[in-house]
C-alpha cells in the first residue's frame, strides 16, 4: 500500500513540475473570454483597496469584502487552467462573502445566519430603500443560485476530466458559463459598491473610475 501511495504521489508531483499555462493561453477564444472576465473583475480591486484605505468600514466587515475579492481573483485562475468547478465553487464563495459584507453593512451582525436568509433579509431592506441595489442583490442571488447547481452535481455540469493530466484545457460552454456568471456577480457588486460609497468614487485618481 505504502509503495502504491508513493509511486502515485510521485505522478502527481511530476505533473506538477511539468504543469505549463502557456499552451491552453495560446487559445484565442479563451484569451478573449478571459480579457472579457477580467474587464469586469478589475474594478472589484480597486474598490477593494480604495475601501482598505479609507477608514470607512470596521474590521469584521472590511475582512468579508477582502475575502470575496480574494475568492474572485482565485477562482479566475481556476478558470484560466480548466478548473471549471472548482472556480464556480469559489465564485460562489465571492458572492456570499459579499453579502456577508453588505448585510453587516446594511443590518448588522451576521451571526449564524444562513445566506438563502441574508439574501432575503437584503432584500426586503433594499426594496423599501433602493430599488436599484435590490435588483443588484436579485442578481447576486440569481447567479448564487445557479452556481449551486454546478457545485451540487446536476449531471449537466458534471466534468468529463478523469485525470489531471488532461489539463490545463478548454472548453468553450463552460468558459462562457463561467464568464456570465461572473460578469453578472462582479457587475452586480461593483454597482453596490459604486452607489454606497459614492463620496469615496468621486475622490479617486481620475483614471480610476473609468475603470469602474
Amino acid at each position: 500500500m505504502k509503495n502504491i501511495v508513493g509511486e502515485s504521489f510521485a505522478k502527481v508531483l511530476s505533473f506538477a513540475n511539468d504543469f505549463k499555462l502557456s499552451p491552453a493561453l495560446s487559445n484565442e477564444k479563451l484569451l478573449a473570454i478571459s480579457k472579457s472576465v477580467y474587464k469586469k473583475e478589475y474594478p472589484l480591486l480597486v474598490w477593494k483597496n480604495a475601501l482598505n484605505e479609507h477608514s470607512v468600514i470596521n474590521g469584521n466587515q472590511l475582512s468579508y469584502l477582502n475575502e470575496s475579492v480574494s475568492d474572485i481573483s482565485t477562482s479566475f485562475f481556476l478558470f484560466l487552467q480548466g478548473f471549471y468547478k472548482p472556480a464556480q465553487f469559489i465564485l460562489r464563495s465571492a458572492i456570499e462573502n459579499f453579502i456577508k459584507f453588505l448585510y453587516h453593512s446594511k443590518i448588522g451582525e451576521v451571526g449564524d445566519k444562513r445566506i438563502d436568509r441574508l439574501f432575503v433579509e437584503l432584500k426586503k431592506n433594499y426594496l423599501n430603500s433602493n430599488r436599484l441595489i435590490h435588483q443588484s442583490v436579485v442578481d447576486l442571488s440569481n447567479s448564487y443560485s445557479e452556481l449551486s447547481l454546478c457545485v451540487h452535481g446536476d449531471n449537466s455540469y458534471i466534468s468529463m476530466l478523469e485525470g489531471l493530466s488532461e489539463y490545463p484545457s478548454f472548453d468553450n460552454a463552460k468558459a462562457n458559463k463561467y464568464k456570465n456568471e461572473s460578469d453578472r456577480s462582479c457587475t452586480a457588486m461593483v454597482f453596490i459598491l459604486s452607489i454606497s460609497y459614492l463620496h469615496i468614487f468621486f475622490g479617486m485618481h481620475h483614471r480610476l473610475p473609468d475603470a469602474i
